[in-house]
């Protein structure tokens, strides 16, 4: 399948190898006043197309203002049951509201019901309350607790905040679980992050009375602060004819389309069309991203996806502003024990010698060897997976990015770095065992889907990446517009006497 991407005015790519630099200076972790520009106006703008995504209730029949007492930094229960005899309550087809007061409260493992909307007023405060998941969820929508439908969380005025750094006990934190819903709205409120694992919200699947998924709803009006560079605001596993509107977020990745986890392998294995999860129908509008990795992200694993239609994408002091990648198999070692060499030797038993293109862990310390395109094409008779899509006709309008040196970045993407940009070193801040790194913008765009015809474009889909012409002037020499990565660009190696050089260095505060 041949691929392309398609640049207004634009003709310059990066197909040849770049080289490494190194010197002595030190780069401290900055935060360009110009970032605030991405929220000025972001509870005031009028979102005109909400309503084909999610029908809002004409009516409440009840309305029921909490007062908390605040006992134990826990106000979980009270919520709880407050949403409990609401749903008890309502009539089958009416609707229920309750209000939060402006206040400040802890909560965790709210479970959403239907036909209910939680509205919090401005100005409002949630922390993280006392959680009995290891992985712990403030709000759950339909999060393995069976379907709902017309459920909602909505700020108030300028919003509310979900404040997640005093929990410093537990880095796990997932500010709303999106699992069986169906007509849904969350809005309108920041999330004061501590680099948490996990994205804030996941959009996600679920196999009780499943499997299901979200479908038909509005997610819109948040900000992120102080994102992990591995995660960031939403993760989107499956999602049917849903809407992300006005989202930004300060590290990580804004909107992370990526679909791939253990229940949708489970469940699509050797399907010759894996349509079980994935997504459909996305529409996604004003996504930004500041000192990050990327405002958006596709990257389709093993699934075959359906369309997403992207608008005003942009970044400011990100490595990238749209990162796309390619679909591809990979195949995990049995468990944690399995060395990296080992495991890489036993696929290449199986699939065949420089099958494999890449090995590293993934969550729990596991390896997964990432096969070759030209190989990804045989591995469904012994994997039981295809390198998945997305729909040909999806499309990302208005691509827009502004230069900085200090945006998060994988360490692998350090070989794109101009030997011009390597003249300093940059900073390194390690969280447990994680580290992350910091450097230059990269590029405008990161394409790694595959031009050409054959086996080795394996997982490759057509999308038109349409990119603001006025951005590049902005750019310092040597950095591309596009990094695009196909079967005809070279590996991309750094030469030796041209390094990158990192110094640790402390670890950002949002406060």
């Amino acid at each position: 399948m041949k691929t392309f991407t398609t640049l207004k005015n634009l003709s310059l790519t990066l197909i040849t190898t770049l080289i490494i630099g190194c010197s002595s200076n030190v780069e401290e972790i900055i935060v360009n006043e110009k970032n605030l520009e991405f929220n000025d106006n972001l509870q005031s703008r009028v979102n005109s197309n909400v309503s084909k995504f999610y029908k809002a209730p004409e009516s409440f029949e009840i309305t029921k203002e909490i007062n908390f007492n605040n006992l134990k930094n826990d106000d979980s229960q009270e919520l709880q049951s407050a949403i409990d005899n609401m749903s008890t309550n309502l009539g089958i087809d009416n609707y229920g509201k309750i209000i939060i007061p402006r206040g400040e409260y802890y909560l965790a493992d709210i479970v959403m019901k239907s036909n209910i909307t939680i509205e919090i007023e401005e100005g409002t405060v949630i922390h993280a309350g006392i959680s009995k998941k290891f992985n712990q969820v403030i709000f759950g929508f339909g999060d393995r607790t069976g379907a709902i439908k017309n459920s909602g969380l909505i700020g108030v005025g300028s919003g509310f905040v979900i404040d997640l750094r005093e929990n410093n006990k537990n880095r796990n934190m997932i500010v709303c679980a999106v699992r069986d819903v169906e007509n849904f709205i969350i809005s309108n409120f920041t999330i004061e992050d501590k680099i948490s694992v996990f994205a804030s919200i996941l959009v996600d699947i679920t196999d009780v009375d499943g499997p299901n998924w979200p479908k038909s709803g509005v997610i819109q009006k948040i900000d992120q602060k102080l994102a992990h560079r591995g995660y960031g605001l939403i993760q989107a596993y499956a999602a049917n004819k849903v809407l992300f509107k006005d989202l930004s977020c300060d590290g990580g990745v804004t909107l992370r389309i990526e679909t791939d986890n253990r229940l949708m392998k489970s469940l699509n294995k050797n399907k010759s069309v894996p349509n079980i999860g994935g997504v459909r129908n996305i529409s996604a509008n004003n996504i930004s991203n500041r000192n990050g990795l990327a405002a958006l992200m596709l990257s389709p694993h093993f699934m075959k996806n359906g369309k997403v239609t992207a608008n005003n994408i942009s970044s400011v002091n990100s490595s990238f502003t749209v990162r796309i990648e390619r679909g591809f198999v990979e195949i995990f070692a049995e468990n944690n024990t399995i060395t990296g060499d080992d495991h890489k030797a036993t696929i290449e038993d199986t699939y065949g010698a420089g099958s494999v293109g890449a090995i590293y862990k993934r969550g729990g310390g596991i390896f997964v060897a990432r096969l070759k395109p030209e190989f990804a094409s045989v591995a469904f008779n012994e994997a039981g997976f295809k390198a998945g899509t997305f729909s040909s006709n999806s499309r990302i309008t208005n691509d827009s990015t502004t230069y900085g040196n200090s945006s998060q970045m994988n360490f692998n993407h350090r070989l794109y770095m101009p030997c011009e940009e390597r003249n300093k070193e940059y900073c390194r801040y390690k969280i447990g065992k994680d580290a992350i790194f910091h450097g230059p913008t990269l590029a405008g765009v990161f394409d790694n889907t595959i031009k050409g015809t054959g086996l080795v474009t394996t997982g490759s889909y057509n999308i038109d990446i349409d990119v603001d012409e006025s951005i590049l002037k902005s750019y310092p020499v040597g950095i591309p517009k596009t990094v695009t990565i196909d079967n005809t660009t070279q590996e991309i190696k750094g030469r030796r006497d041209c390094k990158v050089t990192f110094k640790d260095c402390p670890i950002p505060s949002n406060n």
